[in-house]
């Protein structure tokens, strides 16, 4: 038999290792998932609807005067400019993989619809819904007094970001709450760049103090950051002496009157950070309250 040549052997050992090492890589992500942002973003790939049963979380206890609402269906007409001759409302959100559709008018619901397998008990994760409640939290720490005012400079709660950079002592809460603090968030869907790591990192209190970078001064652009609310998250952590779950369920969930139990998706048991960016879940009606609550207080 003709011995094999080094050079096959060489190739057969090079295309054994380009098999083998990518398995091995997975599997070593898939066994990292509760300690390793990047294992994440390999594993589990995209955001996805049911991410909140993937992360630690928090539960917020459900009011104890929940509000209910008269439901009474009635017909509106929604206007729908989908791009498609003739199709309906309920075509559409089927379509767009729609959880649920509730419309509420005065203290009525007047259209509540759930599509996909969902129903009004299902949990619903609100992805940058949760920007809205995050600037609702803010507000109430303003009016308790925790927060002195959105003018004020983000470095007077966060005193190690001017340590790192003085220039931080421009930003000031109201740019982080208007997405104009020009802060770098790059979204490049890759496992390492910032879209991945404000979404997956384990430890997003030390991602937000020490991956933030001044690409320009504040105010100047409306630029989507997922940095910006994380560093409110830090802000009210500092200002209420509380976890942000806990402080708006006893401020804002509760009050509101949510039916059921929420949760907040945490970065990791560890660090125990709530994912200030998209990681508020619970029952569409109660999310719904939110817009309810702002529409009876007025501005």
């Amino acid at each position: 038999m003709k011995p094999m040549s080094k050079r096959r052997r060489t190739l057969i050992l090079v295309l054994g290792a380009l098999i083998i090492l990518p398995s091995l890589a997975y599997g070593w992500a898939r066994l990292s998932t509760s300690s390793s942002g990047l294992a994440r973003a390999i594993v589990w790939m995209d955001a996805d609807v049911r991410d909140y049963t993937r992360f630690p979380a928090r539960t917020m206890l459900e009011s104890e005067q929940p509000l209910t609402f008269e439901t009474r269906e009635v017909s509106v007409d929604f206007e729908l400019d989908t791009g498609m001759p003739g199709e309906d409302l309920d075509s559409f959100l089927k379509q767009t993989e729609t959880a649920a559709f509730i419309a509420i008018r005065d203290d009525e619901v007047i259209a509540e619809r759930y599509y996909n397998g969902y129903n009004e008990a299902s949990t619903v994760t609100s992805f940058s819904v949760a920007k809205s409640f995050i600037s609702a939290l803010i507000g109430i720490a303003l009016e308790d007094g925790a927060i002195g005012s959105i003018d004020d400079p983000v470095t007077r709660y966060l005193s190690e970001l001017e340590e790192r950079d003085p220039r931080f002592g421009d930003i000031t809460i109201h740019h982080l709450l208007t997405m104009s603090s020009g802060l770098r968030f790059e979204e490049q869907g890759l496992p390492w760049s910032d879209d991945a790591k404000t979404y997956y990192a384990t430890d997003l209190r030390t991602l937000a103090l020490e991956d933030t970078e001044i690409v320009e001064p504040p105010g100047r652009t409306f630029h989507y950051n997922p940095y910006n609310t994380l560093l409110l998250g830090l802000i009210l952590e500092r200002a209420t002496g509380e976890r942000v779950s806990d402080f708006m369920q006893d401020e804002l969930w509760q009050p509101m009157g949510a039916v059921a139990p929420g949760t907040w998706s945490l970065d990791s048991h560890e660090s125990g950070f709530e994912k200030m960016e998209s990681g508020l879940n619970g029952r569409a009606i109660d999310l719904a309250k939110l817009g309810l609550c702002t529409y009876m207080t007025g501005p």
